[in-house]
């Protein structure tokens, strides 16, 4: 009888055991499903800012030269304004 109740005593314990494996490899797998979802994100995040940060560069780029056409612009009405006084 005692042979028995400590075979079940071990199973109990070893159930128990695997339990707390199985638990822990379940943790494991949502953590490590949050850090790729993680990191998708970033990279997303990442590529999204080379766009913006692409369009800005191109955008400033045109705005300095309307800016450059303006002042040449302005420039050559100063010099008919003067040329007429």
């Amino acid at each position: 009888m005692s042979l028995l109740k400590e075979l079940n005593e071990k199973d109990i314990s070893l159930k128990d055991h695997r339990l707390r494996v199985n638990n822990l490899v379940i943790r494991i797998e949502t953590n490590i499903m949050d850090e790729v979802a993680k990191a998708f994100e970033i990279a997303m995040l990442r590529g999204e800012i080379r766009i913006l940060s692409t369009h800005w560069t191109n955008k400033t780029k045109n705005l300095e030269s309307q800016l450059k056409k303006h002042q040449q612009t302005d420039q050559e009405l100063k010099k008919r304004v003067m040329a007429t006084i």
